[in-house]
């Protein structure tokens, strides 16, 4: 008898009633037929992969049920694709058919002789995080085959829509669920104070989860190799510890406080040097003016402050030694001649020169303050790119209150009307893309990617809250919108339930985690530490009546 019959009894009645119509289908192609690729897991581990073409989807999906092994009960989820409408692509991949935003909404496959050769169906490109490219590549190079076959003709490349299953198998039967892209779908529904808390309250945790007991914070994960990379980021390690210094100082709990303060005296002992009377953030054998800001304004930040002071001197030292006599700055100690990343570096810079008057500090003036901010305000009007908005957004709503010069006020409106003309939400491709910061037709500002959502959400609430102190309600409101659709982008990216963490092998390295897109689930700390700061801040400054908005 065959010990498995009673879990396909209950998994093909479970699948029946989901289904509910979807027995019609369009087929794979007129001559294959339907076909419906099948992955059982456990606990996130492939234990068998099931591809099946026949003439109709019911009789293949019926038989693709009979050869799953279901009898040892190690089963947990099945992952099913009901693949349809097959479509070949031009033998170069490079023609413009293929883009990333696809990945997961199509899968890919190669045919030979008409005949299906093999494929990857839309959630294997997530659970293995490849673009269509990759994945036909991948294909290829599995079937001991070379470009060259594409374009030969000796091989067809094509992709294919599914409708998108997860069956998650229990004791007592089986839950099915519709899945979008891999993932839970879509619910146009406001993001309100309870939805942003939660999204932030499960970003908290990841960011203390990555706090190692030496202090190190993981940089980078990949979530499909459940491996960390071997990369690093001064400046993103130095944002990282600033939030979990935020982060702290928003709980009483103690354990927070200790996590932050041994990632502070890992960053120190890790990337801090001195150089005569300099203090430098050493990466490699670079010295960047940003990385040297933002681990000053971490010990600026710390309760332990004290504790670095020699370090915070000379830290500052240095930034004042690559300020220039016109306002701008040089953006690297070493090397000498490189000068770049002026979108970047200046705008943390003056972040940190902001909180440094505000709090007294030696060795920083209004005067020099505001010789930069009259630079950098010209350098964006010359050549406006979005990366150089929250920087000096964040920047001079602190100065603000230091200084009276009405010009700050007109910067922070002139950046962020700007900078709302990069937020998708009609344009957006598919749905799962809505409330991302990215313009198609302006493709040289830069790719989409959650940090960069994150940090123009850093921004546009302190863009808000100085409309709200001008009764600017037009203003008030586009911002408004704009931060909750960010926090919507953001919220889908969310690694939060076992509909989004079906093919994680470690779930408590991703679990609250920010992914860097719907179609890359690489997660790197300032995916998480961005947007994390920036909605504390919405946490802290919104009314019921700014979560009211119905089109978010």
């Amino acid at each position: 008898m065959d010990a498995g019959a009673d879990v396909r009894t209950t998994l093909r009645a479970a699948l029946a009633d989901a289904l509910d119509g979807d027995a019609a289908l369009p087929r794979f192609s007129k001559t294959l037929g339907s076909v419906v690729v099948a992955t059982s897991r456990r606990r996130g581990q492939i234990r068998q992969r099931i591809c099946v073409a026949g003439d109709t989807l019911a009789v293949v999906l019926d038989k693709t049920i009979d050869e799953l092994d279901l009898a040892d009960g190690q089963t947990d989820t099945v992952e099913l694709n009901f693949c349809h409408s097959l479509r070949p692509v031009p033998a170069d991949l490079n023609s413009g058919r293929l883009d990333n935003n696809q990945a997961g909404i199509l899968g890919v496959a190669l045919l030979e002789g008409g005949q299906l050769h093999s494929l990857f169906a839309p959630t294997e490109l997530i659970a293995s995080n490849r673009s269509p490219k990759r994945a036909i590549a991948s294909l290829l190079e599995s079937d001991g085959l070379t470009a060259d076959a594409l374009a030969v003709g000796a091989i067809t490349a094509a992709t294919f829509k599914s409708e998108q299953y997860l069956c998650r198998l229990t004791p007592g039967g089986a839950d099915v669920r519709s899945l979008f892209r891999a993932a839970r779908p879509i619910e146009l529904v406001p993001m309100d104070q309870r939805a942003v808390a939660e999204l932030a309250g499960g970003m908290s945790r990841w960011m203390l989860n990555q706090v190692q007991p030496d202090g190190r914070t993981v940089y980078k994960y990949w979530p499909s190799r459940g491996t960390e990379a071997d990369g690093d980021n001064t400046i993103r390690q130095a944002m990282a510890t600033i939030c979990l210094g935020r982060i702290a100082a928003r709980t009483a709990d103690p354990d927070a406080r200790d996590r932050a303060d041994r990632n502070l005296d890992h960053l120190l002992a890790t990337y801090y040097r001195e150089e005569g009377d300099y203090g430098l953030a050493i990466e490699e054998e670079k010295v960047k003016l940003g990385g040297v800001a933002l681990m000053a304004l971490a010990i600026l930040e710390s309760p332990n402050r004290n504790r670095h002071a020699e370090a915070l001197t000379r830290l500052t030292a240095t930034i004042n030694h690559l300020h220039n006599a016109d306002g701008s700055f040089r953006t690297f100690y070493a090397p000498a001649d490189r000068n770049d990343c002026q979108n970047f570096y200046p705008g943390e810079t003056l972040l940190f020169w902001a909180y440094a008057l505000k709090a007294g500090l030696p060795g920083v003036t209004v005067d020099a303050y505001m010789r930069a901010f009259r630079y950098y305000r010209g350098w964006f009007r010359a050549d406006s790119n979005p990366a150089f908005v929250p920087w000096h957004t964040q920047a001079h709503f602190v100065m603000r209150e230091l200084v009276d010069e009405p010009e700050l006020d007109g910067f922070i409106f002139e950046m962020n009307d700007w900078l709302l003309s990069m937020q998708q939400w009609d344009s957006a491709p598919y749905a799962d893309l809505l409330g991302r910061f990215y313009d198609p037709e302006r493709p040289h500002l830069g790719p989409p990617h959650a940090s960069a959502t994150g940090v123009y959400l850093e921004g546009l609430i302190d863009a808000f809250e100085l409309a709200r102190l001008y009764d600017d309600k037009p203003r008030q409101a586009s911002y408004r919108t704009a931060i909750l659709r960010g926090a919507r982008s953001l919220a889908r990216l969310q690694f939060k339930t076992d509909d989004d963490m079906f093919y994680i092998g470690q779930r408590q390295r991703v679990e609250g985690g920010i992914r860097t897109e719907t179609y890359n689930n690489e997660i790197r700390v300032d995916n998480v530490q961005h947007g994390l700061m920036g909605l504390h801040r919405v946490l802290e400054r919104f009314t019921a009546a700014d979560y009211a908005q119905p089109d978010t």
